[in-house]
């Protein structure tokens, strides 16, 4: 916190005017987060949480195909009498895997693309 706090201090005496901060789901309270940025900071914080529809833009032809892929997938899953499966694609092939499993997975962050995205910020 103290360093995104520093960053966005810095950010302002070099005159920006705003800022975006995004957190990932499951990262942390982030209404809390805002509030401790305000508290901080001294700056106008908000927070906007998108919704599912927001998050990539309008549906191109090709994420509809995906989702009715999706949905087929899970109901022949659930016939078969399948539970606590999550769908997804792995390669170009639909699969399913335990939610539990899907769930306890980390994934690492992308240093170079971590990098680029403070540099493009700044």
């Amino acid at each position: 916190m103290e360093t995104i706090c520093k960053k966005l201090k810095q950010g302002h005496k070099k005159g920006k005017t705003s800022e975006i901060i995004v957190i990932a789901e499951g990262a942390g309270d982030s209404a809390q987060i805002v509030k401790e940025i305000k508290e901080r900071t001294g700056y106008d914080a908000r927070l906007t949480v998108l919704g599912h529809a927001l998050r990539g833009g309008p549906p191109t032809a090709q994420s509809r195909i995906l989702a009715n892929k999706f949905g087929a997938y899970a109901v022949e899953l659930l016939l078969k009498g399948a539970k606590k499966r999550m769908v997804g694609v792995r390669g170009e092939k639909i699969v399913s895997v335990d939610l539990e499993y899907s769930w306890q997975q980390k994934k690492e962050i992308d240093e170079k693309l971590y990098c680029l995205a403070e540099i493009l910020s700044s």
